[in-house]
Formats: C-alpha cells, sequence, structure tokens
C-alpha cells in the first residue's frame, strides 16, 4: 500500500506498478482513510486481473475520483505472483521524501510500514480546475397558487455548466446533496449560458407551507459555487367565480332562494347575507341570514342549493347577497337578487259538529279558522240557510252555531271567510240525518257507503243520528257515526260499501278513537259490495284492507319520503315505504303549520305509498303558490318533508 497526498486538485484515472513475474491475481483497492491500522471509506475498486508477463502495468480504474489540493489516499494493491515472493518492484535509494509513505500486509488486516524504500506503486492523474465558479445572481422565489416561481440569472464564467437548485421545507441546506432537488426531470440542474436569465415554476406544492430553496452554480470540472437562498410561501389569492343562478322568490313571510355553485375545485363555503336596503352596500355590514351558521352553507362544486329564508314580513322588499369562498377565504364578488313576501295562503277552516247524545236533536256547531279574518267576512250555511256564528273564542278564532234537527235527510255545513290579506278560504261538511226510535232503523251516511242498522231497544229514546265522511282519502275510508259516545244497548250491525279491490275478504271494519284503530270481527256480503259488522258504540269507523293489519305493530318507521315530481304545477305524488303496520295521517299544511288538507287517515300496511295531491285544499279549491310541508304523523313519531307548487 502507499499513501499519496496531491498538491493540486485532480482527477485519479489510473493505478501504475511494476511485477516481478506473471500475476495470476491482482486486485486494487482505493481508500480515503487510514487510521489506527485500519482503511475506511473505499473510493473504488478493480478486481481479479491476471497478466502473463512481467514489467509495467497501467490499470485504468472504474471510475473517476475527483481530488483537491491536500487530499490524501491510500492505494492497496492484492497480488499472487507466479515465481517470486516479492511480487511489486521497489525502489532502495535514499527515499527520505517518501518516508512513511509505504506499508506492507500479509492479509490486508495489519499493516507494517515497509522500510525497504519506497514501494513501486504509482497513481496518474489529471490536473483540473479546483476554482469554483461565481454564484447564481438575482436568485428569487414568488409564490403562486401551490407553486413558486423561481428566477435567476447565471454567472459570467465561461466554464459555468449548469444550475442546481434543491430545496427543504425544514429550512436552508448548505450544501449540495442535503436538500432535495426541484422536480424538473433533470433531477434539478438547469443548463444554460452564462449570465443566461432563466426561471422555473415548482408546482404541485401545498398552500401555506414555507419552502427553502438553495442555488449552486456548478463548472464544467464540478466545483460548486457559493450557495444562495430564497424562500416562498405559495397561497391561493384568486376568489372563486360568483354564483350563478341567484334567485329570490317571494312566499308567505318567506322567500325561497335557490342557486347554482361555480365549478371551482376549491370552492367551500357560500356566504348569504341580506338587507331591507337596495343594494349596493358593505356585504360585511349587513345580516346573515338565519341558517344556524351565520349564513354559511357548505358547498360542492356546481351543485344545486336552497334556501327558505321564514319569518320575515310580508309586503317588505329583501335584498340578498350571495358570495362564494374557497378554501383560503378568497371571497368572490357579490350577485345580487331580491323578492317581497306576500301572503297568498288562505285560510285553513275546520267544521266540528258536537251532538249531545241525550239531547240528540241539538248540534253545536263549530267553526275555526287557522288565523285572523276580516270582520264579518265569515259567512255559515247550515242546510241552505245562513245563520250568524257566535264567537267562542276570538283569540283561537273559534265560532260556534246552535242548531236544531227536526227531520231526517242531508245536512250541508258550509263555511267561508277571509283573512287579512284577503285570502278566501272555504269548508263544507255533509251528514246523512236519520231519526231512529226505540223500534230501531237504519241510518245512512249522505254518500250512501255506509249503513248503520239499530235492532230494537238499542237506543233508550229516540235519537238524530248523523253519519258524515272524515275529509281523508286514502286506502281507509272513514265515517263519523253522531252523536259520540251513543252506547247502543244491541250490538248494532254497521256496513261499508267497498269498491274495486281484489280480494274483499283483506277487508275489515275498524273503529277509529283517539289515534287508536280497534279491528272489529267482520264478514263479507259480495253480492252487495259491502263488509259487516258489529258495534256498540258511536264514533268513527271505515275499511282496513290488507293481511297485515291483523297483526298491528308499534313499529312505524317510515323510509325513502319523497315527492315526484318536486316542484310541480298540478299534481304530485308523495312516495314513502312503511316496513310494518301503523297508524298513519298525512296532510298538506303551509310552511307554518296551518292545515291544508288530508291526504290519508287510517292504518296502513308494509309496503311503498304513493298518494296524490292536486294543489287544491280540502275545499277541493286551487291553493297558491309556494312552499307546503307534507307531515306523515304515526304513533311514534312525524316525518315532514317539503313541497314546492309552482302555478
Amino acid at each position: 500500500m502507499n499513501k499519496f497526498v496531491l498538491d493540486w486538485g485532480a482527477r485519479l484515472e489510473r493505478v501504475e506498478l511494476w511485477t516481478t513475474d506473471a500475476v495470476s491475481d491482482l486486485d486494487i483497492y482505493v481508500y480515503d482513510d487510514f487510521s489506527g491500522g485500519s482503511l475506511s471509506n473505499l473510493l473504488t475498486s478493480i478486481t481479479d486481473l491476471s497478466y502473463s508477463e512481467m514489467g509495467y502495468i497501467s490499470v485504468p480504474l472504474p471510475d473517476t475520483i475527483g481530488l483537491e489540493s491536500g487530499d490524501d489516499i491510500y492505494v492497496v494493491v492484492k497480488v499472487t505472483n507466479v515465481g517470486f515472493t516479492s511480487p511489486l518492484t521497489y525502489d532502495s535509494k535514499d527515499y527520505s521524501d517518501w518516508a512513511g509513505m509505504s506499508y506492507i500486509s500479509p492479509d490486508g488486516s495489519s499493516w507494517t510500514l515497509f522500510d525497504g524504500g519506497d514501494i513501486g506503486i504509482r497513481v496518474r492523474v489529471r490536473k483540473q480546475d479546483a476554482t469554483s465558479p461565481s454564484p447564481l445572481q438575482s436568485f428569487e422565489a414568488t409564490p403562486g397558487d401551490g407553486s413558486v416561481t423561481l428566477r435567476w440569472t447565471n454567472p459570467a464564467d465561461t466554464d459555468f455548466a449548469y444550475a442546481l437548485i434543491e430545496y427543504s421545507t425544514q429550512g436552508y441546506v448548505s450544501d449540495p446533496g442535503e436538500g432535495t432537488p426541484v422536480e424538473n426531470g433533470n433531477d434539478g440542474k438547469f443548463g444554460g449560458a452564462p449570465t443566461a436569465v432563466d426561471s422555473f415554476i415548482h408546482e404541485d406544492l401545498t398552500n401555506g407551507v414555507t419552502y427553502y430553496y438553495t442555488a449552486f452554480a456548478v463548472d464544467s470540472a464540478l466545483n460548486y459555487s457559493s450557495p444562495v437562498f430564497a424562500m416562498a410561501t405559495p397561497v391561493d389569492t384568486v376568489p372563486p367565480a360568483p354564483i350563478a343562478g341567484f334567485e329570490a322568490l317571494g312566499l308567505d313571510e318567506a322567500v325561497l332562494l335557490r342557486w347554482i355553485n361555480p365549478s371551482d375545485n376549491d370552492l367551500d363555503r357560500v356566504h348569504i347575507v341580506y338587507s331591507t336596503s337596495p343594494a349596493p352596500w358593505d356585504p360585511d355590514s349587513v345580516t346573515s341570514v338565519e341558517n344556524g351558521s351565520d349564513g354559511y352553507f357548505d358547498a360542492e362544486p356546481a351543485l344545486s342549493d336552497s334556501f327558505l329564508h321564514e319569518n320575515v314580513d310580508n309586503g317588505t322588499t329583501y335584498y340578498y347577497c350571495i358570495r362564494t369562498l374557497d378554501e383560503m377565504e378568497n371571497i368572490s364578488l357579490c350577485t345580487y337578487a331580491s323578492a317581497t313576501p306576500q301572503d297568498t295562503f288562505p285560510p285553513s277552516i275546520t267544521i266540528s259538529v258536537l251532538q249531545n247524545p241525550y239531547i240528540t236533536n241539538h248540534l253545536d256547531i263549530y267553526v275555526a279558522i287557522s288565523e285572523a279574518t276580516i270582520e264579518t267576512s265569515l259567512v255559515v250555511q247550515v242546510g241552505g240557510s245562513s245563520f250568524s256564528p257566535q264567537v267562542v273564542d276570538a283569540d283561537g278564532n273559534l265560532y260556534r252555531i246552535d242548531y236544531d234537527i227536526y227531520s231526517a235527510g242531508r245536512l250541508d255545513l258550509r263555511a267561508c271567510a277571509r283573512d287579512l290579506a284577503f285570502n278566501w278560504a272555504s269548508a263544507q261538511r255533509s251528514f246523512g240525518v236519520s231519526k231512529i226510535t226505540t223500534s230501531g232503523g237504519v241510518a245512512y251516511s249522505f254518500d250512501g257507503n255506509l249503513e248503520l242498522s239499530l235492532p230494537p231497544g238499542a237506543l233508550e229514546n229516540q235519537a238524530f243520528i248523523l253519519i258524515g265522511a272524515c275529509d281523508s282519502p286514502g286506502s281507509m275510508t272513514t265515517y263519523e257515526i253522531l252523536p259520540q259516545g251513543l252506547e247502543f244497548h244491541q250490538d248494532a250491525r254497521i256496513g261499508i260499501r267497498y269498491d274495486h279491490v281484489p280480494d274483499p275478504h283483506d277487508l275489515v271494519v275498524a273503529r277509529l278513537s283517539d289515534g287508536d284503530v280497534r279491528l272489529l270481527e267482520s264478514s263479507v256480503d259480495e253480492d252487495r259490495h259491502m263488509i259487516y259488522a258489529y258495534a256498540h258504540q258511536s264514533g268513527t269507523y271505515g275499511l282496513v284492507a290488507g293481511q297485515g293489519v291483523r297483526s298491528r305493530s308499534y313499529d312505524d318507521r317510515i323510509m325513502h319520503l319523497w315527492s315526484e315530481p318536486n316542484p310541480f304545477s298540478e299534481t304530485t305524488e308523495i312516495v314513502f315505504d312503511i316496513t310494518s303496520a301503523t297508524e298513519l295521517d298525512v296532510t298538506i299544511t303551509t310552511i307554518d303549520g296551518r292545515y291544508v288538507t288530508r291526504l290519508y287517515c287510517g292504518q296502513a300496511l308494509p309496503g311503498r305509498y304513493r298518494l296524490r295531491w292536486d294543489g287544491t285544499n280540502s275545499a277541493g279549491k286551487r291553493v297558491a303558490s309556494g312552499v307546503y310541508m307534507c307531515r306523515i304523523a304515526s304513533g311514534r313519531g312525524t316525518h315532514e318533508y317539503k313541497v314546492l307548487l309552482l302555478r
């Protein structure tokens, strides 16, 4: 082994030596360090060489090694000589200048300083430029949205080869290889002419993270300049596009807002504010819509959305501004819309009849109105004659009429009134009136679909029996038998007509009381299309169809509630699935809970239900455009769904 110390920068290219005989195996190793008798940091090697003759050998190294002035290296030669124990030549002349440079070892592990002279191992180097180039000039980093733009000027050195740019998110690096090369497809190297101005956009970065850049100039001898530094934090400064298709629709004490989100991928939220003063105004100084989130709505790109702004004043114009925000809180320009809510919904009117079971010719007819009405606008007719109602509860808009029955036949009750916004509403109920003596008799509903047969002795005194249909269309037809609470001393037969059913044996008569449905043992008369059962008191009765009704369950879950179409202009179908038999009351109300009409009332079996609403109220009159609630009530909860009627 020989030690070599360079006086100038160079590249090691070859190892040369002189053998004393043919060589069967020659291995060469170049190390950077030799300390404490041990070699370390192997720089390069070449093994398994052989030569058939003695003499001079020049071996090119597989990897040329760049060395700076003052560097020391250790060249190790392991040689198997064919015929001599001293395989390499050495110079035994005065070698004081080379003292301490040559070593021998029997196994490559322990080394002894060779005192016989200078062992004939030589290296051939090519002297190189060791002068570092000038650094890059005007190195700067400009942040963008998920990117950083780097700009620089190459130095004027004629041997300039390329610029090397590395980066880190932990801080600046000082030496080449310590950082990550920018991803330019060339390991962070940028070729170019001296003094040329260059740039690079570093993309796919994370906004809000600081990137530290270090740049070096490199010459043709691979000398590195001193580093230059720049840093930048990418940030999105471009707001998303504004809302498209923003519109406001005035309803009764409400405004329906609808819009379409822009398609920006970084869209995060929209914000809606309003004022009763016309725009322009500062959107940050007015009131946010009351949605429970300070007027902010989560937003998905390119999707439609809506919000019902409730509890606003009819007759007042509301001006709205909607803005979009991205993930970096950049805010778009305002999009404006306005609307004036108006009360276009007629009041709901309910007519009820109370009849004393002991004074059965006297009726207390009650008219209840859902809101205040114009004084004198209430008109009530009983049996075609007009009556002046008595005020029972002025605040609750409840009125009463006393009426005595003196003959059998049909009794029609009608009422109409106008609310303070001049919206008309009406209601109608009809009863079949039958006079039954203690000898018994038959009473009918006004439409003839229910008959009540009372045997002799069923009543203690003669009575006027009223039978009227409930306002509850659907799979169950119900009839109210008045007076309520009238006990029959003998079982009375109730017959209810059916029509167009696959199997009438699936039908049973049921009694309804305070939401409870009691099934009665029933029989079928297919000739008359009647279902018969026996009862012992008055009340509300109807037909229940379906096998599941016989095994009544309290599980009344309602699933997949929707309507189609929605919005609608003429009719819509309310669709829902029921997992088990339950009691249902399906009504349409205004957005503030005022009764409009009833779609269904009674027992429902498992399955999918479709109830048609034609946009009319319980009186058959068309209601105004607006948002309505489909309310499905059962014994264990209430489900609601909004439907929008657009005339």
